[in-house]
């Protein structure tokens, strides 16, 4: 479900399906040590996450870039 869309960003809710990107993000060197160890080890971890939940505070939306910026950034 999309929240916001501009000509080069896409923002939307996260979903059980960003599971795999979940579980790597938040076992990222510099997530842990400046946001927290979330105790997320595996993908079933990342999927039990209710980040979809109303009262989650620290995971609820992710970006994208659009193509048209990546080129640009290029």
């Amino acid at each position: 479900m999309k929240v916001l869309e501009t000509d080069r960003l896409i923002l939307r809710k996260l979903t059980p399906d960003d599971a795999a990107f979940i579980l790597e993000l938040l076992n990222e060197p510099s997530w842990i040590r400046y946001i927290g160890d979330k105790g997320v080890r595996t993908l079933e971890d990342a999927k039990s996450l209710n980040c979809m939940h109303p009262k989650n505070e620290f995971l609820r939306y992710i970006s994208r870039c659009l193509p048209s910026t990546i080129k640009n950034l290029e």
